[in-house]
């Protein structure tokens, strides 16, 4: 028997392989890993350098020779540098500070990228090489299907975690008793409508880290790199959802009969997994709200539409158990007496309340996620 979800897991642990295997320095970066300190050295549009470093020193500098000149660069407490338009990025979080530095090379004086440079930190040297080895031109062509796979990762990722993984919730834990007895190629309807909503999510994300691993030509943007701080959160919290998310079809694959004295802990794995997956993903998105501009242009707004799968999942929750406590929402009992015309038709009327709200919390998951999606996709970030 065929099972997509095998080969979605194959698939992810397959580009999880090739980025553990990348080197540590990424393409076009110059690293310098000395006794005291670890510095890269980027080039952005060709335009920018951009100096990234740890420290756990109050006040450090890094110096680049170029041309016979020394440029120095500080990171400190007090965010002070020799030119305020220097663009600081310093975590104080951690007694490990992130420090980024970026600079135009307009603003070096007589700065040459074909000349022998080499990075200084406390006078420990670097290697020399040239700045011409990094800052190469991208084409324009390159550039727009790197940011169309960024906009894609994001879109994608919001689809799936934002309306196809709470639909399938939504579903999983308030559809049985709403589409009870109703079958489709003999499995219960609501359990056809769970599956095939998760699979959908998990094949939007699943795509979606295609893309983002493409568009950063397959280097690790998390803990133990050197890309900014939030990058760093935002990629951790992202990569243990998507492999919670993964893992879900294969726990499912392992589910065993209803009247199994084991079903139970299988029921509450599988739901502990699917929320904590569930909050890590949104976490991430709430970090790409806040702090990727680029990309997202209206924080509150966005936050607010991110939030509305966990609200709906939560009211629902709140109007069922208030409906369950007035006996308007019964647990449907086996029995071996045919139910009178007056349940039949209350139950029917329930069925329909229940089927109603569902569908309704589907609409609004779709409309939020559109709406998300249209706002990302129309952001200009040139």
């Amino acid at each position: 028997m065929f099972h997509p979800e095998i080969v979605l897991i194959f698939l992810i642990f397959s580009i999880d392989s090739l980025v553990l295997t990348k080197e540590s320095c990424p393409k076009d970066t110059f690293c310098f890993a000395g006794q005291q300190i670890n510095i890269t050295a980027t080039c952005i549009d060709n335009k920018v350098i951009s100096l990234k470093w740890n420290t756990t020193e109050d006040k450090s500098t890094v110096r680049i020779w170029n041309n016979g000149h020394l440029h120095n660069y500080v990171c400190s407490v007090n965010g002070t540098s020799p030119d305020p338009s220097y663009k600081k990025f310093i975590d104080y979080s951690k007694k490990l500070r992130n420090c980024e530095i970026q600079v135009t090379m307009a603003q070096m004086f007589m700065f040459q990228k074909d000349e022998i440079s080499f990075l200084d930190y406390n006078k420990e040297k670097s290697p020399y090489f040239k700045f011409s080895e990094i800052c190469k031109n991208s084409t324009s062509w390159e550039k727009f299907w790197k940011k169309l796979l960024v906009k894609v990762h994001a879109i994608l990722m919001l689809i799936g975690w934002l309306f196809f993984i709470p639909s399938g919730f939504l579903f999983a834990r308030f559809g049985k008793k709403s589409f009870e007895n109703l079958k489709i190629l003999n499995l219960p309807i609501w359990f056809q409508f769970h599956r095939t909503f998760t699979f959908l999510g998990v094949s939007c994300i699943s795509i979606s880290i295609f893309c983002i691993f493409f568009a950063k030509n397959f280097t690790w943007r998390g803990t133990g790199s050197d890309a900014w701080y939030w990058s760093q959160w935002h990629t951790d919290l992202g990569t243990i959802s998507t492999i919670l998310a993964v893992s879900q079809p294969l726990n499912s694959l392992l589910r065993c009969p209803p009247s199994n004295s084991s079903r139970q802990t299988f029921n509450w794995s599988h739901r502990i997994i699917g929320l904590l997956s569930y909050t890590f993903a949104v976490s991430a998105v709430y970090i790409a709200a806040l702090k990727y501009r680029k990309t997202w242009s209206e924080p509150t707004l966005e936050v607010i539409l991110a939030s509305f799968p966990t609200f709906l999942g939560f009211s629902t929750w709140i109007l069922f158990s208030v409906l369950e406590s007035k006996g308007e929402y019964k647990a449907v009992e086996m029995t071996d007496l045919p139910p009178s015309s007056s349940s039949s038709n209350q139950s029917n009327s329930q069925n329909l309340y229940k089927t109603s709200w569902l569908f309704t919390c589907i609409g609004i998951l779709l409309g939020a996620a559109t709406s998300l999606s249209i706002l990302v996709a129309s952001k200009n970030n040139d």
